[in-house]
């Protein structure tokens, strides 16, 4: 798998419905071929969550997964920057694939060690409400750096904005998505952004009680 991400310090767990068929994306250095498909994730309101993930032919034979099949993904989050620059799209590389006769309802979970290699800024929402953007970097074994942009809600936005760029977390959350439909309006115009909507973290150096916010998500 490209990148080498230690699955020790980034996991996620997906199950939902396949919202594509999978097509072929490329080879690995091992010479596996990856196989890509969105999967669509049940949120408990607003539309659903939609990300993309990556299969390797060892895993699964594609042919039996299908639009609509619920499947039940463990793996490892990857990002990149869009390239209008106008936010991050994840995809998730799954280290195991299943097909269920029913997915469980809104399982969505994402775990990170983690360090603040911006700024945190705080912000408040429509309704009012405190809200906190980190920018997380969670290092590979290459010695390269992945970025996840991150949220905190508003009963902890005052703690995490007063952190110092370098402050290493450990973080747990869920995958949130963003849509967008380009100028053109088709559906070939569709694009998403990705963030995660952090439900806990703990400051790793001063060993500090886990901060938790779970009624915000």
């Amino acid at each position: 798998m490209e990148g080498f991400i230690d699955t020790n310090k980034n996991h996620v767990t997906l199950e939902g419905r396949l919202k594509t068929n999978f097509i072929y994306d490329s080879d690995d250095m091992y010479g596996r071929k990856i196989y890509k498909a969105d999967l669509e994730i049940p949120r408990y309101s607003y539309s659903p969550d939609i990300v993309a993930i990556l299969v390797s032919d060892q895993h699964v034979e594609v042919t039996n997964a299908f639009v609509g099949s619920k499947i039940r993904v463990t793996g490892v989050l990857q990002s990149d920057i869009r390239k209008d620059k106008l936010g991050f799209v994840f995809c998730v590389y799954a280290c195991d694939f299943a097909i269920v006769d029913k997915a469980e309802e809104r399982v969505n979970s994402v775990s990170l060690e983690a360090y603040i290699c911006r700024k945190p800024y705080a912000r408040l929402t429509s309704h009012q409400k405190a809200m906190t953007t980190i920018l997380a970097a969670v290092r590979q074994e290459t010695g390269k750096e992945m970025y996840i942009p991150c949220t905190i809600g508003p009963k902890y936005a005052l703690h995490a904005v007063a952190m110092e760029v370098g402050t290493r977390l450990e973080i747990t959350g869920s995958i949130r998505s963003r849509r967008y439909v380009m100028k053109d309006g088709t559906d070939t115009g569709i694009t998403y952004t990705h963030m995660v909507r952090v439900k806990e973290y703990r400051v790793i150096e001063s060993d500090a009680e886990i901060l938790s916010d779970r009624t915000s998500i």
